[in-house]
């Protein structure tokens, strides 16, 4: 009896779990991925209990063709193919699936913001800045009109401004557009002006500044205000004024090595017409901190570190194999330039901060073929080696061979220090070109 009870109710258990359902743990939620040029990065929810996740990855909904085993973890980041794919993540070992998601590569950009549209006499001015997200912009299209939402008239440009005339004297609308290789970005918000027949001067737009500093540089950058006739930079040190310094046109960066302290820095753009854009300030801290990356430590006090690295030779061959044409455009005198050396000293900086340029013969402007390695405790920036002095804090490589010659191709030439003590000789470590140059260490 007791145990036909028993069966009974283990029945009636069964039974009822079959037609209740058991309860499954919550399936992960995919969020739409960061994607930077080629690089994506997925992430995910958690699901309870899961030991690890698998992403599924298709070129159909639906249909996938491969797979990444990952631990407990919540993103994953990839290089990808050019492509539309469609992805999941499912949680293991339940096998809960997540959301299927698109994934674009390379992204479309986001769209522009802050479109900033102003009167230069007959002809316009506008500015803007990339969207954040989306993928990389390579250009930008300006779309004027007569009508909202028209597209009478599509200008590209390469940077996110423009300035040009003459305008029409009726009221225009304009939206800028980012693109790259993906397609065309939704566009920005609509800006209208209305060009007078006599035209009208406005109010340049605000000057976005780009700060860094780090070992007592400091780097100001700005994009280029289409029509501006000059820029003016504003500067305070601990509150005492150090300017203002009037700069050209073509100056949008100035990079310098400068007092420890704390900057207020505002550059105002000035237009043919004689509008001025507003001021935009920002702080700086210059507190000489060490730059970011990694570093030999310094030597003992009176010692010098005795010996180069091993690995400068295969960056100058990988870059020479990769970008050839660099190395052929590597002499300035010839109309080349000095992209080829900045590429090296960059890949360099990526293994030690300590690398840079060098000033031939401590006056004579940047080497074109030779780098720098400060081999002392001194700070980086005007440690030397001296023929005429026992000073000998940097060492010397001369990495382009026939430098201005037929065939100009990769070299490691690391007797370029002793010849230049030997023929009596001052060189000078520096960075300054290379930050002058656009490029962030």
């Amino acid at each position: 009896m007791t145990g036909r009870l028993l069966r009974s109710i283990a029945g009636m258990a069964a039974a009822w779990l079959l037609s209740a359902g058991v309860a499954s743990a919550q399936a992960p939620v995919m969020a739409q991925p960061g994607v930077a040029g080629n690089n994506v990065t997925f992430n995910w929810s958690s699901t309870a209990g899961a030991t690890g996740y698998r992403l599924d990855y298709g070129v159909a909904p639906g249909s996938y063709i491969g797979n990444f085993t990952l631990g407990a973890v919540n993103t994953f980041g990839v290089a990808a193919p050019n492509g539309i794919f469609y992805v999941r993540v499912v949680a293991l070992p339940g096998n809960e699936a997540s959301n299927e998601i698109t994934l674009q590569v390379p992204a479309p950009p986001s769209a522009p913001t802050g479109l900033v549209v102003a009167r230069n006499g007959r002809g316009v001015i506008a500015t803007w800045a990339p969207g954040v997200g989306g993928g990389t912009p390579t250009g930008y299209r300006l779309i004027a009109a007569l009508s909202p939402g028209g597209g009478d008239f599509v200008i590209p440009t390469v940077s996110p401004a423009f300035g040009g005339g003459p305008a029409p004297a009726t009221t225009l609308y304009f939206r800028a557009v980012a693109v790259n290789a993906a397609g065309q970005s939704a566009p920005s918000s609509e800006v209208s002006i209305v060009m007078p027949e006599a035209g009208a001067c406005d109010p340049a737009p605000p000057v976005p500044l780009t700060t860094f500093t780090f070992s007592g540089y400091v780097s100001v950058s700005w994009p280029a205000i289409a029509g501006a006739s000059q820029y003016v930079l504003s500067a305070k040190l601990n509150g005492v004024e150090q300017g203002p310094f009037g700069l050209p046109p073509s100056v949008t960066r100035v990079a310098q090595v400068a007092p420890l302290g704390t900057y207020e820095l505002s550059v105002k753009a000035f237009t043919s017409c004689g509008g001025q854009s507003p001021d935009n300030p920002v702080t700086l801290v210059n507190d000489g901190a060490p730059p970011p990356g990694p570093r030999t430590p310094d030597p003992a006090p009176g010692t010098l570190i005795p010996s180069l690295p091993g690995y400068g030779a295969g960056v100058v061959e990988d870059l020479a194999r990769a970008r050839p044409d660099l190395v052929r455009a590597s002499c300035v005198e010839f109309g080349g330039n000095n992209r080829f050396l900045f590429e090296v000293v960059k890949e360099l900086r990526k293994r030690d901060t300590r690398w840079g340029l060098n000033i031939k013969r401590c006056n004579e402007g940047t080497s074109q073929d030779v780098v720098a390695f400060n081999r002392s405790a001194l700070p980086d920036e005007g440690a030397r080696t001296n023929g005429r002095t026992s000073e000998r804090n940097i060492f010397l490589v001369d990495m382009i061979g026939g430098h201005c010659g037929p065939n100009p191709g990769a070299a490691w030439d690391t007797s370029t220090t002793d010849k230049t003590v030997a023929g009596g000789a001052c060189s000078q470590w520096t960075l300054i070109p290379l930050l002058q140059a656009g490029y962030t260490p």
